[in-house]
């Protein structure tokens, strides 16, 4: 066992929690949808995920300052 190796720590602002979910990524990109937002690539797509995640640590104070 190598003991270098940690368990992430949860209050680690960069750690998501099991809430970010594809449910909850898809319910956004439908939201900004029938707002007449266009996706425009899989690039832009993967860059609006990791977004979403600093989105939701923001929201919760988690985020880095």
């Amino acid at each position: 066992m190598d003991n270098d190796v940690t368990e992430p720590d949860v209050t680690e602002p960069d750690v998501l929690d099991d809430r970010f979910t594809w449910g909850l990524i898809l319910e956004v990109f439908q939201v900004l949808t029938s707002h007449g937002y266009l996706r425009h690539s899989h690039h832009a797509t993967g860059a609006a995920v990791g977004t979403l995640g600093e989105l939701c640590r923001v929201y919760e104070g988690k985020h880095h300052r």
